[in-house]
This record gives structure tokens, C-alpha cells and sequence, in this order.
């Protein structure tokens, strides 16, 4: 018993000293990678133009974004994380809405302890096949 105790005790003062509040305060480095706060919408399964209104409702100005026709469709609002939203995907002849409720992430580029904190969410809208 006396060995196990022994062998231990070396982990139990590291513990001990990771855990006191004098190292609480210690320096971190942060980067300074920036984010913002938003939603984004990826549509998938369509060709050509493609425009995307963001409706966030509660007296916000709708916003609109069109991607090119020759890539993939992903578009982001920044300063826009309504907890509903209707989003109006318009690519040719086919238009599809969708009422959202998106599930934000709280984003720490820096990493835990640094600035900036954003919320951010990616939704997938999926055009129907022709």
C-alpha cells in the first residue's frame, strides 16, 4: 500500500498545482484570429445562378445574396443569428422556402479564454431535382 501511495504522489502535486488558484491567473497567448457572428445557408442540388433571401423577421430588412453559377452555393449573413428565419432559395424555375431554426455554435477561434466569442450556424437548404 505504501508503494502505491508513493507512486502517486507525484501525480496528486501536479494535479494539485495545475489546479490552485495561483495558476488561475497565469498569461495566455492569444491569436488574434477574428470572427463574426451570423447564419449561413449552403444550398445543394443546384445548377446556375442561384439567389438566397434571408427573411430574419421582427422588423429586420430582408437580405439577399446570389451565388455564381459555377460553384458551390454558400452564403453567409453577418450580424444575422435570428432564432427563426425563412429563407427563399431561387435557382431558375425552382423556388423553395424554408422556415429555419438554427442551432448556434459559440465560436472561439483563439481558443477557450480569448476574445473574440461569436455565434455562428450553417443551415442546408436542398433544391429538389428536376
Amino acid at each position: 500500500m505504501v508503494r502505491v501511495c508513493r507512486n502517486l504522489w507525484p501525480a496528486v502535486m501536479l494535479w494539485a498545482c495545475a489546479s490552485s488558484p495561483e495558476h488561475a491567473d497565469t498569461p495566455r497567448a492569444c491569436t488574434r484570429i477574428g470572427c463574426e457572428s451570423g447564419l449561413g445557408i449552403r444550398v445543394e442540388g443546384a445548377t446556375g445562378p442561384v439567389r438566397i433571401e434571408l427573411d430574419a423577421g421582427e422588423g429586420a430588412e430582408t437580405r439577399e445574396t446570389e451565388c455564381a453559377p459555377d460553384g458551390p452555393c454558400v452564403a453567409f449573413f453577418p450580424g444575422r443569428t435570428p432564432e427563426s428565419a425563412t429563407v427563399r432559395v431561387v435557382a431558375g424555375p425552382r423556388v423553395v422556402t424554408r422556415e429555419l431554426r438554427p442551432e448556434y455554435e459559440r465560436v472561439q477561434p483563439n481558443g477557450p479564454g480569448c476574445p473574440p466569442v461569436c455565434r455562428q450556424a450553417t443551415v442546408v437548404v436542398a433544391l429538389p431535382g428536376d
